[in-house]
C-alpha cells in the first residue's frame, strides 16, 4: 500500500506502527510544520483487528437488540417446554404484539412528519440575488421532486425511522462520490468506537458491514462494458482487481454464526431468519453474496480515507486515501434521544419498553386463561384414578364414576383486575412512546379545558420526538442536495435536476443554495407556515391595506406550488381588470354627483379612473355655466379627486413628460372652474363672452401669461377645495 501523497509522508515501518490498538498516532513533528509522520491506518491487518475489537465491544448491545427483534417478531411470552415441565401446558401462550404496535405508531408518525412536508429543504438564496425568491422556489420544488421520485425513498425513510425509534440510533453512508442516494446501515451492520457522539464530527473510525451479490460487486469494477480500459480505470480509482475477482468467484450464501462464535453472535440476523422460516435453508438455497467491510478513517487533517475489505479473507479490495474532504460528505447519524450525549447511549422505544411489553403479553394471556376456566366445575377424587376420569351426559343428567366428589364452588374469572392492569400498562407504553393512543374520558362530564390540557401535554411529547428526528435528518438531506448538484454525480435523475436548475440560475448561485442547510427550524419542514399564510389571507380578505392578488398568489403557492398559482390565477393584464376599474370609477362618479367624497386607493388604475371621470365634467360644467351651484360643487369635487389620482400616479414612477401633460390638462380644467366661480359671484352666465366651457376651454393665453396653463399651479385656483398639483418623482 502506497500512502505517499503531497500532504502526507510515506508510512513508517510496521514495528513503529503497532496494529490492533486503534488508529496510528500521527507522529507530528515541529520541524515538519506540524505535518503527520504517518497515516491513521498502516495495513489491512490493523483494519480487521480494529473491526474485530469493535464487534466484540458491540456484542452485548447486539444481544439485547436480538431479543428486542424477537419480541417485534411476535415472540411468545412463555417457553413451551418450561410450561410443560411445570404442568402448565394448558396456559395460553401467544403474543399480542404490544411492542411492535407501539413502535409502529411512533415510526409511522416520524415518517409522516417528513412525507407531509411541502418541501424537503428550506435552503434559500439571499435577497441580494436577482429573482432570489423565484429561484429558491424552483430549487426547493426540484429537489423535493428528485427525492420523492426515487423508487425506494418511502421504504428507505420508513426503515430509517423504524430503526431509529426502535433501537435508539442508526447511520446513513455514502459509499462513493457518484451517487446522491445514501445507504442505510442498521445497528448490527454499523460499528463505531465507544465515546462516539451524536455528531459525525466525533467519528475517528467507522466500519459498516455490507453483503453484495457477485454481479453488484462486478459492476463496481468492470464499468459499463467491462473493457480493459474500464479495469484500468477501476485500478487507478483504488480497486485491487485480482483480490476483487477472487471475492466474486468465491461468493457463497452468508451463514449465521453459531451461538458461541467469536467475536460476536449475529442475534438480529438469527431472529430475522426465524421470522422468515429460513434458518435451515440459509446455507443451501440462499443467494451467493460477498461479505464486504466499508471502513472510513479520519486523517489528522480531517479528510476521510475509505477502505473496502473482504470479510471472508481479510484482504483489502479497495483503498482510496483522502477520498472525502470531510466526514459529513460520507456519514450521517440519527439518534432517538439525547441520553448521555453519546450515540450508544440512545436506547429507543425497543429498549425502553421491552420488559413492559413482556408484562402486557403475560397479563393478557392470563386474562384469556381465566375467562376460559371461569364457570368450570371442581371435582375431587383419588389421584391414581384422575387420568381415567370420564364425565358422561345423558339427557339432563351428568354421570361421574364412584369415588369422585363434585364441589359446589366454581372457578371465578377475576379478570376485572387484569383489565385494569392492562389499561394501566397501555397508558405507560403511550407515556414512554409519546402519547400515541387517544385518551378515553370515561366520566359523564368532562370539561373542554381538561381535554385541551391533556391534548397539549401529549402534543408536546410528540413534538419533541418528531422535532429531534426531523432535525437530525437535516444533515443527511443537506449532503443529498449538495451531491445532487455536483458535476461528478453519475445518476441521470440528478443530472436532469442540475441541468434544469442551471437554466434558471448560474452555477455559482446553484452551488450557493445547495450548500445552505436543508433545515433551519422544524417549521421549515412542516405545513405550519402554510397554515399561517392561509389564515392571514382569509382574515385580510376585505382589508384595503393588502394587495389581494398577491395574497391569493402567495396562499396558492404555499398550499400547492407557484406553478399551480401561475396557472389558475388571472394574469396582471387580464381584460377583466380594466372593466372592473372602469366600473369602480363609474360608481365613484355617482358618489361625486351626490356630493360625497370618494377615497383614492394606491392600487387603482389611475389612468382609467381619470379617463372615466372626464365624462362627467362637460355635463356638470354646462349646468354650472347656467348658474347651477350644486353642479359647480360637483366640479370642484371632481377636480380634487382627479388631482388625488395624479398624486398617486406620480408615486408609481410614470414617465415625467406624460405626467406633466396630464397635470397641464387638469390645471386648465381647474382654471376654468375658477372662472365659473367668479361668474357665479357676478351673476353673468359663462359663455356670453366666448370663453368656452370646461370641456372646450377656448383660446389659451401664451405660456407664462395670466390665464395660461403654466401661469399658476392648481393651488392658485380660486376655489380652496381644489387639491395641489402633483409633483413628479425626482422633481
Amino acid at each position: 500500500m502506497d500512502f505517499t501523497s503531497p500532504a502526507h509522508p510515506p508510512a513508517l515501518s510496521q514495528d513503529q506502527a503497532p496494529t490492533g490498538a486503534g488508529i496510528n498516532s500521527p507522529e507530528l513533528k515541529s520541524t515538519g510544520v506540524g505535518k503527520p509522520g504517518q497515516r491513521s491506518i498502516t495495513d489491512a491487518a490493523q483494519i480487521f483487528n480494529i473491526v474485530s475489537n469493535l464487534q466484540q465491544a458491540r456484542r452485548s448491545q447486539n444481544e439485547k437488540n436480538g431479543r428486542i427483534q424477537g419480541k417485534l417478531n411476535a415472540e411468545r411470552p412463555h417457553d413451551e417446554k418450561t410450561l410443560e415441565q411445570e404442568g402448565l401446558g394448558y396456559k395460553s401462550n401467544f403474543s399480542t404484539k404490544p411492542l411492535s404496535t407501539t413502535v409502529g405508531k411512533v415510526s409511522s408518525r416520524l415518517t409522516k412528519a417528513v412525507q407531509s412536508a411541502r418541501y424537503l429543504t428550506s435552503a434559500e438564496l439571499p435577497d441580494s440575488i436577482p429573482d432570489a425568491k423565484k429561484k429558491t422556489e424552483l430549487f426547493r420544488t426540484g429537489f423535493t421532486d428528485l427525492v420523492r421520485k426515487w423508487d425506494g425513498w418511502y421504504n428507505f425513510l420508513n426503515e430509517v425511522a423504524t430503526e431509529d425509534a426502535t433501537f435508539g440510533w442508526t447511520t446513513l453512508v455514502w459509499l462513493d462520490n457518484d451517487t446522491w442516494r445514501p445507504t442505510h446501515f442498521r445497528q448490527d451492520r454499523a460499528f463505531l468506537p465507544d465515546g462516539t457522539k451524536h455528531s459525525v464530527e466525533s467519528t475517528q473510525f467507522a466500519a459498516f458491514l455490507q453483503y453484495v451479490m457477485p454481479h453488484e460487486l462486478a459492476n463496481l469494477v468492470r464499468g459499463k462494458e467491462g473493457s480493459a480500459q474500464d479495469l484500468e480505470n477501476a485500478k487507478a480509482a483504488g480497486w485491487n482487481i485480482e483480490e476483487t475477482m477472487k471475492a466474486i468467484n468465491n461468493a457463497r450464501p452468508p451463514s449465521i454464526p453459531a451461538a458461541k462464535s467469536a467475536p460476536y453472535t449475529d442475534f438480529r440476523r438469527y431472529e430475522d431468519s426465524l421470522r422468515e422460516s429460513s434458518v435451515t435453508l440459509s446455507l443451501i438455497d440462499g443467494a451467493k453474496q460477498v461479505m464486504l467491510w466499508h471502513v472510513f478513517v479520519t486523517e489528522i487533517d480531517g479528510k476521510i480515507s475509505h477502505y473496502i475489505g473482504n470479510g471472508n479473507t481479510n484482504e483489502l479490495l479497495f483503498e482510496k486515501l483522502d477520498r472525502f474532504e470531510k466526514v459529513r460528505d460520507c456519514l450521517a447519524f440519527l439518534s432517538y434521544e439525547q441520553a448521555n450525549g453519546l450515540l450508544m447511549g440512545s436506547k429507543g422505544i425497543g429498549r425502553e419498553v421491552y420488559e413492559l411489553a413482556g408484562i402486557v403479553d403475560r397479563a393478557r394471556n392470563e386474562t384469556v386463561d381465566r375467562l376460559q376456566m371461569s364457570g368450570k366445575l371442581i371435582i375431587s377424587g383419588p389421584s391414581n384414578k384422575l387420568t381415567g376420569f370420564k364425565l358422561t351426559v345423558v339427557g339432563n343428567t351428568v354421570l361421574i364414576p364412584d369415588g369422585f366428589t363434585i364441589h359446589q364452588n366454581k372457578i371465578e374469572s377475576g379478570v376485572k383486575e387484569f383489565m385494569i392492569l392492562d389499561d394501566l400498562l397501555v397508558k405507560l407504553l403511550d407515556q414512554i412512546a409519546g402519547g400515541v393512543t387517544p385518551k378515553s374520558f370515561e366520566r359523564e362530564r368532562v370539561t373542554a379545558k381538561e381535554v385541551d390540557l391533556y391534548a397539549s401535554r401529549e402534543e408536546e411529547k410528540r413534538d419533541d420526538i418528531t422535532t429531534r428526528f426531523v432535525t437530525q435528518l437535516s444533515p443527511a438531506l443537506t449532503t443529498m442536495q449538495l451531491r445532487a448538484v455536483s458535476p461528478s454525480v453519475a445518476e441521470e435523475d440528478a443530472k436532469d435536476f442540475r441541468e434544469k436548475m442551471l437554466r434558471f440560475m448560474s452555477k455559482e448561485e446553484l452551488e450557493l443554495i445547495a450548500s445552505q442547510p436543508a433545515l433551519r427550524t422544524v417549521e421549515d419542514f412542516s405545513m405550519s407556515d402554510a397554515q399561517r399564510i392561509v389564515m392571514l389571507a382569509q382574515e385580510s380578505r376585505n382589508d384595503p391595506l393588502y394587495d389581494h392578488a398577491k395574497m391569493e398568489r402567495r396562499k396558492l403557492s404555499v398550499l400547492v406550488d407557484a406553478e399551480f398559482a401561475d396557472d389558475v390565477l388571472l394574469p396582471d393584464n387580464d381584460p377583466t381588470q380594466p372593466a372592473e376599474q372602469i366600473r369602480l370609477q363609474m360608481l365613484e362618479n355617482i358618489l361625486l354627483g351626490k356630493g360625497l367624497p370618494s377615497p383614492v386607493s394606491p392600487r387603482d388604475n389611475h389612468v382609467l379612473h381619470i379617463e372615466t371621470m372626464k365624462k362627467m365634467v362637460a355635463p356638470a360644467a354646462e349646468k354650472a355655466g347656467a348658474g347651477d351651484q350644486p353642479a359647480l360643487k360637483i366640479l370642484e369635487d371632481v377636480v380634487t379627486h382627479w388631482a388625488a389620482h395624479l398624486n398617486e400616479l406620480a408615486k408609481t414612477g410614470i414617465d415625467k413628460a406624460k405626467l406633466a401633460e396630464m397635470t397641464k390638462e387638469l390645471e386648465a380644467i381647474a382654471k376654468h372652474i375658477g372662472e365659473l366661480q367668479a361668474h357665479a359671484q357676478t351673476g353673468v352666465p359663462v359663455g356670453s363672452d366666448g370663453s368656452g366651457s370646461p370641456g372646450n376651454p377656448g383660446p389659451q393665453a401664451p405660456a407664462g401669461e395670466p390665464g395660461s396653463p403654466d401661469a399658476a399651479p392648481l393651488a392658485a385656483a380660486p376655489s380652496p377645495a381644489l387639491a395641489p398639483a402633483p409633483v413628479a418623482p425626482g422633481a
